[in-house]
């Protein structure tokens, strides 16, 4: 008995390591114009689809685009600008996409709003954010992974020491 337990507790020691992290703050480069603030949450609404449309594993169905713009960036701001997807519960590490989720929702008379009463992470189907052209941005990842299109900022004409830019993406079922 005593030596199953030292060989148990021998393959639990792991050879000494190092993490290092690093990182860069900086001021704030640009203002999130649209989707507007103070919670800037863009609702992107994609459209009824056919089951059928997500047959396979990897169909991807209904791609609609969005937009981000950028505002009152500095004017030395270089072309190249791009969305960084920051990894939340909804990122789902294994296939780089997002979660879909089922959700009921309840419409209060009294106050107009619809509440969220139930939600329910739904079966064969996920969301997927690519670029124009169609290409995945895998959800998940560090900036450089991601791969997100760049888009380059113009001369804000209500400010010419500022810059804007608005940067185009793609949300589609993917299954």
């Amino acid at each position: 008995l005593q030596a199953a337990l030292a060989a148990i507790a021998s393959a639990a020691h792991a050879d000494d390591g190092t993490i290092v992290i690093t990182g860069t703050i900086t001021d704030t480069t640009c203002v999130i114009e649209d989707p507007a603030g103070p919670t800037h949450t863009k609702v992107v609404q994609l459209p009824k689809i056919s089951k059928s449309a997500l047959a396979k594993d990897g169909d991807e169905a209904g791609r609609t685009p969005f937009l981000i713009t950028l505002k009152d960036c500095p004017s030395s701001l270089n072309n190249g600008v791009k969305a960084y997807f920051e990894p939340g519960p909804t990122t789902d590490y294994a296939t780089g996409d997002l979660k879909a989720y089922s959700i009921a929702y309840q419409n209060n008379p009294a106050t107009a709003q619809t509440a969220i009463i139930a939600a329910s992470e739904a079966q064969g189907v996920q969301i997927r954010i690519s670029n124009q052209n169609g290409t995945k941005i895998p959800m998940g990842v560090d900036a450089t992974a991601q791969n997100a299109q760049a888009f380059n900022p113009v001369t804000d004409t209500a400010n010419n020491a500022k810059k804007k830019v608005t940067l185009r993406y793609l949300a589609s079922y993917v299954k």
